[in-house]
Order: C-alpha cells, then structure tokens, then sequence
C-alpha cells in the first residue's frame, strides 16, 4: 500500500557556504520539517515519518526531478511552502506550486464549495510587493499564530533561545492545522501526467486556480 503524506514540504534550497563550524545552511529548515513530523505523528495514526511530511533534500535545476517528488506532489494532503525572499526566486518551487494548484483545481471541480489545502509557512517576513499574485492571498494567515511569528518569522524564533517557546507553539499550531486541513478536505491523489509541463507560476500574474488542470 502505498503511503500517502500528510504534508510536501517546498523550500528554497540555500547556497552552500563555506562556514567554519561545517553546518548546512539549511540546517534549521531541515530541524523544523522533522519537528513537524514529529507533533504529526502525536496528533495522528500515521504509521512511519514518512506518511508525516515529505521533504525533498536534492538540489535541482531545471526539470531534473526525482520521481519520489513526483508521487509525493502527488499524493499529499497539505502543500505547506516556505516563505521567504528566495523562495519565490526559484523556478522549481513556482513549478511545484503549480502541481499542486492542478490538483486543487482538479478536486474542487468536483465539490460545490472549493477546499483550500496549501498551508504557508512564514520562515522570514516578506514584502507583500515580493509575493507573486497566486500567493498573496495566502498571507494573512500568518497573523493567527502569534505576535512575534508575524513580526520575524520562523527563522528567528528558531535560532534565538529565548524565542523557543514561541517556536514550539508555533509549529505545533502549524502541525495542528496541516492535519485539520488534511482530514476535512481529503484532497485525492492524481496521476503524474498531471504534471506534464508544469510551470514556474512565480513568474506569471495568472492565479493557477483559474487554469484548466489538465
């Protein structure tokens, strides 16, 4: 049986650096997805990590994806991007957004009210002029999780000790509403022809709910 992921987790992958200490620069991205599909696992039945999240940790370029990306994108419940100024630079991260978006689409043709399963993840503050339009009406949801997650982000609570509750609060009330959002909207899986020619939708000022999924 094949198993299904609560959440694909999309990120910008960091330039590697030349750090004295030999710590990847995405280190704290890489703690966060494991500390998600650590409280998944508490709030579910989910039988292994891997049914938790899915992250992709290969550096890619281009249309040079593995296949597991593929039937993760496809079978997830929860798409949860990663907001910063670099992830919206990334033709690979507009491409799995747009996906992702096919399969919304796709699903809610089928409904009477549509579902919304993208859930953003605010790991440094953004500009609004910096989020492309397919994105930007996602933004507000980062004011309901706390005072200081909105005013600096993940990435700050993450790295500065005395922010590690607001950490811990965050990311569990981030794990809680990833797995409300799954159970309600049951979002089916799709055939990978789906993602034939995916684009970069960062790059477009067209919102993909408003494409014919193919």
């Amino acid at each position: 049986m094949r198993v299904r992921p609560y959440f694909f987790f999309s990120y910008a992958h960091s330039p590697q650096s030349d750090v004295a200490d030999g710590q990847h620069p995405d280190r704290l991205a890489v703690k966060f997805f494991h500390d998600l599909r650590t409280n998944i696992l508490q709030l579910t039945a989910a039988p292994s990590a891997e049914a938790a999240g899915f992250m992709d940790r290969s550096l890619r370029t281009g249309d040079d994806w593995e296949p597991g990306i593929y039937r993760a994108l496809a079978d997830c419940y929860v798409f949860v991007p990663m907001y910063q100024p670099r992830y919206f630079t990334r033709p690979y991260c507009g491409q799995e957004w747009d996906g992702f978006a096919r399969r919304e689409a796709a699903h809610n043709r089928r409904r009477r009210v549509p579902v919304r399963a993208m859930i953003p993840v605010l790991w440094v503050p953004v500009d609004r002029k910096e989020i492309p339009p397919c994105a930007g009406h996602l933004q507000d949801w980062h004011t309901e999780i706390g005072e200081n997650y909105r005013r600096f982000g993940l990435f700050k609570l993450a790295s500065v000790e005395k922010y590690r509750h607001d950490y811990q609060e965050a990311t569990f009330e981030i794990a809680w509403r990833i797995v409300s959002v799954a159970h309600a909207t049951r979002l089916r899986s799709c055939n990978l022809n789906r993602f034939k020619n995916l684009e970069n939708v960062f790059e477009t000022p067209q919102d993909p709910r408003s494409r014919e999924a193919p």
